[in-house]
């Protein structure tokens, strides 16, 4: 079972939205939509799962939230989930069930896919960007 802020960022809702109307995802959003909830969930929390592998800026709202989202950095200060984070997650979801379905192949450094770790790249830097350059923690 998805529950926001433990193993996902994104409701099956927010997913199926966001594969039917955005132009980063591709005709493949066509197998998305026939899928069951319970393998939609299955993909998302995978796709959540490599989104924690990620080095990302800032650190945690709160310190004992079990997901790196949402947080707190300089450029960034909202006590939600940011919209890339949720858009990466089914881009890497959709990725994931692409390859399952043997129409895809990872292109992603960290993640399955490439497009979603360009959604994140300005989370991704592994640290605070202080005075031009990064300083890790």
């Amino acid at each position: 079972m998805l529950e926001i802020g433990k193993n996902t960022y994104v409701t099956i809702a927010e997913a199926d939205e966001i594969a039917n109307t955005k132009t980063i995802v591709d005709s493949t959003a066509v197998y998305w939509s026939g899928l069951s909830d319970y393998e939609k969930e299955a993909f998302l929390t995978e796709s959540a799962m490599e989104i924690e592998q990620l080095p990302v800026a800032g650190i945690k709202l709160f310190y004992n939230q079990p997901l790196q989202f949402p947080r707190r950095a300089n450029f960034y200060r909202e006590l939600s989930i940011p919209r890339e984070v949720k858009e990466a997650q089914v881009v890497n979801a959709i990725e994931l069930l692409k390859i399952k379905l043997k129409e895809g192949q990872r292109d992603g450094k960290i993640l399955t896919s490439a497009s979603a770790e360009l959604l994140l790249k300005r989370w991704s830097s592994g640290g605070f960007k202080l005075g031009g350059g990064i300083r890790t923690w």
